[in-house]
């Protein structure tokens, strides 16, 4: 029998996060509005899946400002071949570091797929765990962030980066 869909609200320091969670699977992390709050909040307390209350805790560590890599099984299923090759390198990318979409681009085979590498971002479902928001433009502006520029501002300067 299959599990039920967890969804699991998280208060952040810079507003709620919701976790979408499901057969053992990560289905989407979704940012809200941002609106700091300097406090964590979980609402649902009891969490029977070990590996969701990983990742409730590895999420709580890295907006308190640890320097973690949080890993866990990704629900890729209706995902393009791009946009998941999109996704991997990212994830792979260092605590603290950017990149450029065109230096993910290069890291596919295709230089010149800077845009597109830009639209498969603005889709990930999964911000955060996939660092999208250490995607930026080639030249050093912060380029776009589907949850808005205050969030992909706040999770850079959580992590030492400082971008006009």
């Amino acid at each position: 029998m299959p599990d039920a869909i967890s969804m699991v609200p998280l208060e952040t320091p810079f507003g709620e996060i919701s976790i979408q969670w499901h057969n053992g699977k990560l289905e989407a992390i979704k940012l809200s509005e941002f609106k700091p709050t300097g406090q964590f909040r979980l609402r649902q307390l009891s969490v029977s899946d070990k590996q969701l209350a990983g990742l409730i805790d590895a999420l709580a560590a890295y907006l308190s400002g640890e320097a973690i890599r949080i890993s866990v099984p990704l629900e890729l299923f209706g995902y393009t071949n791009f946009q998941r090759d999109v996704w991997r390198v990212v994830s792979e990318l260092p605590y603290g570091e950017t990149r450029t979409y065109g230096w993910v681009a290069a890291q596919l085979g295709n230089p010149g797929a800077g845009r597109a590498v830009g639209r498969a971002l603005a889709e990930n479902p999964f911000p955060i765990v996939v660092p999208c928001h250490r995607i930026v433009r080639a030249d050093g502006s912060l380029g776009g962030f589907s949850a808005g520029l205050k969030w992909k501002r706040a999770l850079l300067q959580l992590e030492g980066i400082h971008l006009n």
